[in-house]
């Protein structure tokens, strides 16, 4: 019975022992990462380093977790229990009595039982006050620890509340990092569409060799973000002469398909055209050829003529191969020969060829530019993040984006103003007006936006002499009015804002239409018009591309999507007609 009664005394003095250890240990940790997180905010103010915030809670974290851990894994022992009771006044009696039960000293009876009655008194005394006699360190102790602490927290809130120029350069570089990665994985997405596209050999290899290269640059390079921008400008121009290369192809066989789809007998030919299905082109020369028997003279005639024609159209695109394929075909045609003889070509088998190579043309054109606006969007992240390091972005890579039509936004502003006069006229009296409009705006890029015209019109004999805006922005209206006597009563048009200079090509895509302020028309006698003044015209934010790139994607779009979706075909003729109707050389 003593002995239970002893060794619970002692589990008691046990039990504050490891507590006080654990405290001072968890607060030794505390002090610790509170050390190591300033180190780290400091570092951070030197090096580009992310979540250095985090990183001190975690420090801090951390050392309080170890120091507890600690001071379980070295938790007080009975002995040591037993050790702090004597230390108290009991003069090791604790420590012989739990020698004697634990067998380690012998002894007769009678003095077994006094020891341990002397030591369950010691342990009781003990116990009792045993607040007192194992205190909490005094505050002199900890006074050091404690004023270290909390000057290493005073550091903290100072570094972490003034700002920290390396904190944007370090998220950029963490940015650059996943623009990087999310590169290397669309070039593997890129490496997959390439190998499922209708392309020969050669330019499989052509493009699939820029994109390995591209690959390698971007891994040896590493975050060093101005090298890998001139590395992906020099591939967005060699994807953009491959672009340019096949371009001609992709319009070619537009014009084909178009042709032939509105040709009895060649609309099926046509139709696998339009979709790009190589496959689909082979088994429509195959039924082409089959059919060609049961034509009659006329009809071969007609299709020969339209071979021919095609043929001829070819001429100023520079496509030689396909002109001459044409021409073989036509002939083919009109003599009427289902296949060839011996020892000579089978015309339409070189137009299924020569058809082929336009379509691996026409696809490498959309994957080069597929490619490179992919490139090109993450490399503007790049170039982006580049700029917040205070880097400077490579020449080389601006050069690029402008050349490549990606980037670049419209600017300009201005007033828009007309004026009209009316001339004097000999007979008769009219009333001209004058319209001006203009399409306004100066792209980053080096293209300027469209000249206007302003047209005049005249009533009863008299005539409206177009004028020439000048300014920038996006036109308004101006209109004046003018009298004159005889036949011969003109009004001059006047001048009015958004007219430039540059390609009449070019699509812009303003943010607003609408001028602002109102128009005066003053109305002038026989010998001129009063001057009339328009609002002011809004500055376009835009951007522009030539008319016939923008044509080309939208088309290509269009007819991908006639060919997953099955629609009506008085619907599919109503979208042919309007691309028909819209088309740049029209």
């Amino acid at each position: 019975m003593e002995r239970e009664v002893l060794y619970t005394l002692l589990n008691k003095v046990k039990a504050r022992i490891t507590l006080q250890r654990g405290v001072r240990l968890a607060f030794a940790g505390l002090l610790g990462g509170s050390a190591a997180g300033v180190i780290l905010l400091g570092l951070g103010r030197l090096f580009p380093l992310l979540h250095v915030e985090l990183w001190l809670l975690i420090f801090c974290s951390c050392g309080i977790g170890t120091g507890v851990a600690v001071g379980i894994w070295k938790r007080a022992t009975v002995r040591e229990a037993a050790r702090a009771v004597d230390h108290g006044g009991a003069e090791d009696a604790v420590m012989t009595a739990l020698d004697v039960l634990e067998g380690k000293t012998r002894a007769s009876e009678a003095i077994v039982r006094l020891q341990r009655e002397a030591a369950s008194e010691a342990a009781i005394e003990y116990v009792d006050r045993l607040k007192e006699k194992l205190p909490w360190p005094a505050w002199r102790q900890w006074r050091k620890a404690a004023i270290g602490l909390a000057s290493l927290w005073l550091v903290a809130a100072a570094l972490l509340l003034f700002p920290n120029p390396m904190k944007d350069k370090a998220q950029a570089m963490s940015e650059a990092r996943a623009v990087l990665e999310e590169m290397q994985s669309e070039l593997e997405e890129s490496k997959e569409e390439l190998n499922e596209a209708a392309l020969n050999e050669e330019d499989r290899l052509k493009l699939e060799q820029t994109l390995e290269e591209l690959r390698k640059e971007l891994e040896s390079l590493g975050l060093d973000n101005s090298e890998v921008l001139k590395e992906l400008a020099e591939t967005l121009e060699k994807l953009g002469e491959m672009a340019e290369e096949t371009k001609q192809a992709m319009q070619s066989l537009q014009d084909i398909s178009r042709e032939m789809s509105k040709t009895r007998g060649l609309e099926e030919l046509g139709q696998a055209l339009e979709k790009m299905d190589a496959s689909a082109v082979e088994q429509a020369v195959d039924r082409l050829r089959n059919e060609m028997k049961e034509l009659s003279e006329e009809e071969r005639a007609q299709l020969a003529d339209l071979l021919e024609e095609l043929a001829s159209m070819q001429e100023s695109k520079g496509a030689e191969d396909l002109q001459e394929a044409l021409q073989e075909a036509a002939e083919q045609m009109r003599n009427g020969e289902a296949a060839a003889s011996a020892g000579e070509s089978d015309g339409l088998s070189t137009l299924q060829d020569a058809l082929g190579e336009g379509l691996s043309k026409a696809a490498l054109e959309q994957l080069a530019r597929s490619m490179a606006d992919r490139i090109s969007e993450g490399g503007s992240r790049l170039a982006e993040g580049l700029s917040q390091q205070g880097g400077e972005v490579p020449s080389s890579w601006t050069e690029a984006i402008g050349k490549s039509g990606t980037s670049g936004s419209n600017s300009g502003s201005g007033e828009n103003s007309g004026s009209q006069s009316g001339a004097n006229g000999n007979d008769g009296s009219g009333q001209p007006t004058g319209e001006t409009q203009g399409n306004g705006g100066q792209t980053p890029g080096g293209s300027q936006g469209n000249g206007g015209q302003s047209p005049g019109q005249g009533q009863g004999g008299a005539s409206g002499s177009g004028g020439q805006g000048a300014g920038s922005g996006n036109g308004g209206q101006g209109t004046g009015n003018g009298s004159g006597t005889g036949g011969h009563g003109a009004g001059s048009g006047g001048q009015g804002a958004g007219l430039g200079a540059g390609d009449r090509n070019l699509v812009t895509t303003p943010r607003s239409l609408e001028g602002e302020g109102n128009v005066e028309v003053d109305g002038g006698p026989a010998t001129g018009g009063e001057t009339q003044t328009g609002g002011q015209s809004p500055v376009i934010d835009g951007t522009t591309r030539p008319y016939e790139d923008v044509y080309n994607e939208y088309a290509a779009e269009a007819k991908k999507s006639l060919g997953r979706t099955k629609l009506p075909a008085s619907l599919q003729d109503k979208v042919k007609q309007y691309f028909d109707e819209i088309q740049p050389d029209r």
